[in-house]
């Protein structure tokens, strides 16, 4: 059985009924992954989309209401793509028996490699003032990765599972999560969101972090 698009009642979107269609929005969707790489929202027309996607706007209006719609479309997929994976590292986990660094960086490598992967459309969303509250469904799903993580990072550690603890582990990930989120944004260095180190890195911070207390 075929499983339902995230996109299936997204708001000024209409769901392709035929395979050819599906391809047609498939391009669309991956036109703005690929500008928006480089550009801002509002430097790309809807023209721009058609022609990268080689398609005409008409295929683009025929699918989504306007450009709002589309950039929604797209967050809409990041999340839902972003949320898959984290889970199946998740799922990795539960299965084995990590150290409490390895099962840091197994989680915010996962995590990295997700937001490169829709870099351009994150980075462009959280640039726009009319965009930035869509971060929400990212932020609340972090918050829930956390908490679903909490006992196996905590017994990881050998650490007990108490509120303090868990108040400790939040605000582990919350640091390393912003650090995650300022390489999207400002590429500051030396480790940048394509640096496989930054795994690693992050890891240690985590574990010491926790560890200390």
């Amino acid at each position: 059985m075929t499983k339902p698009s995230p996109l299936t009642r997204q708001n000024g979107y209409a769901p392709p009924r035929y395979r050819a269609a599906q391809r047609s929005s498939d391009a669309l969707l991956d036109a703005g992954r690929e500008l928006l790489r480089t550009r801002t929202i509002d430097a790309i027309s809807v023209q721009e989309l058609c022609a990268q996607a080689q398609l005409t706007t008409g295929a683009f209006y025929g699918r989504f209401s306007g450009k709002d719609a589309y950039v929604q479309a797209l967050l809409t997929l990041a999340a839902h793509d972003i949320g898959l994976r984290m889970q199946a590292t998740v799922a990795r986990l539960e299965r084995g028996a990590p150290d409490l660094r390895g099962a840091a960086a197994a989680l915010l490598g996962t995590m990295r490699q997700a937001l490169r992967r829709h870099e351009g459309v994150l980075r462009a969303s959280l640039q726009d003032p009319r965009h930035r509250e869509t971060w929400a469904p990212f932020k609340h799903g972090g918050q829930q990765l956390v908490e679903q993580v909490s006992p196996l990072m905590l017994a990881a550690a050998g650490l007990p599972d108490t509120p303090a603890m868990r108040a400790r582990l939040r605000f582990a990930f919350q640091m390393a999560m912003g650090t995650l989120v300022n390489a999207l944004l400002n590429d500051p260095g030396p480790l940048r969101l394509s640096s496989p180190a930054l795994d690693a890195e992050l890891a240690v911070a985590v574990s010491a972090y926790l560890l200390a207390a």
